[in-house]
């Protein structure tokens, strides 16, 4: 939500946008038709842009993308199956928008003597990492965190959960949400956490 936020500050910047387009919503000001005349001769090979035509608002499309890509992960926020999900989400998510967006820019950083641009290369990695991380996780063939189940919080049995797991982990105290209970009014005998 915050990045759909901030990316309206390149628009008052008058920077990170895109390509010509024809497009009705393409974008036009002085500051960036004064800016694409100051760069025409450090475009990369390929690249032709007529400052004085609109070009497409790369920051909007980026806020928007963001905007959905958080209504799409807030409301799948209570059907996940394990911590990190929702994150590994946003990952794919803002890592396609971005490999896509990328691409209409002007401005892009790129790797010496090719055309592949630096973010591009970057969203679309993390994208491809993060959806074999979360396709390894649904499969089972990479283990993952319970959910934290907080409607017991702030009390477990911390002596009966070492005594249990001593001998399966030992020298280290897991807690799992099974060992969570409720002790009622009086807390007698077990530690807070």
């Amino acid at each position: 939500l915050g990045q759909a936020i901030c990316r309206w500050g390149n628009f008052v910047n008058q920077e990170a946008f895109g390509t010509n387009t024809t497009l009705p919503w393409g974008m036009y000001s002085e500051g960036t038709e004064a800016y694409l005349k100051s760069v025409q001769v450090t475009l990369p090979a390929g690249v032709t842009v007529d400052p004085a035509a609109p070009v497409h608002p790369t920051f909007l499309y980026e806020s928007i993308w963001c905007l959905v890509g958080f209504a799409v992960l807030a409301s799948f926020y209570k059907k996940r199956r394990f911590n990190g999900q929702i994150f590994l989400g946003y990952i794919i998510w803002y890592g396609l928008g971005r490999a896509w967006i990328e691409g209409l820019r002007t401005d892009s950083l790129y790797i010496t003597g090719t055309g592949i641009r630096v973010s591009q290369l970057l969203a679309g990695v993390s994208a491809a990492a993060a959806a074999v991380v979360l396709a390894l996780l649904y499969t089972g063939k990479l283990l993952y965190a319970e959910l934290y189940d907080d409607s017991t919080y702030p009390y477990t049995n911390v002596k009966a959960v070492w005594e249990t797991n001593m001998y399966k982990h030992p020298g280290r105290l897991i807690v799992t949400n099974a060992d969570w209970h409720d002790p009622g009014p009086k807390p007698i005998g077990n530690y807070k956490i």
